[in-house]
């Protein structure tokens, strides 16, 4: 190919890449799942969440990842992690994100239901519940959640509502 048309060709994104070498089986769906969630974990700005999103639910790759009930964990606990990171981003805009939540709440149900996962799952119910403005029920979920980081934040959703 001439280096002029190679230089029209449009750059192709990691999501793109990393698509098309686990279709063609230049890359195992574990390493797919772990190199997908460090687009979004390497960036603070969480800015690939969309893309990593689409690239999760594109048709072909679920058909080739939820065949394998060995990864299912992983994939759903990506979703979820990228829909809340969505939401995230939508709600310091100002945005409407009750959406990216709910299917970040669907995701998380289906990754697991295991004891340890459920308090990433309060995390979310108790986003939802801001999102609300129900108090009474953020104030029951934030107390339940272990996690100190998810826990401070939720303290903190809870503390805006009261102020409002």
């Amino acid at each position: 190919m001439s280096e002029q048309k190679e230089s029209q060709r449009p750059e192709r994104s990691q999501q793109d890449l990393l698509r098309e070498d686990f279709l063609h089986g230049r890359l195992a769906a574990a390493d797919f799942l772990s190199r997908v969630l460090a687009l979004d974990q390497d960036d603070p700005e969480r800015r690939e969440a969309g893309s990593n999103i689409k690239l999760l639910t594109d048709p072909d790759v679920l058909r080739a990842l939820e065949h394998d009930e060995g990864l299912c964990f992983d994939l759903y606990n990506n979703l979820s992690i990228f829909y809340v990171h969505m939401g995230q981003e939508k709600l310091i805009k100002g945005m409407d994100a009750r959406r990216d939540f709910e299917l970040a709440l669907e995701a998380a149900e289906k990754a697991t239901d295991e004891e340890d996962y459920k308090d990433w799952q309060r995390y979310i119910q108790a986003t939802l519940a801001y999102i609300d403005q129900d108090k009474e029920k953020l104030r029951q979920l934030a107390a339940e959640i272990t996690d100190e980081r998810n826990k401070a934040i939720a303290a903190k959703m809870l503390s805006t509502l009261e102020n409002v």
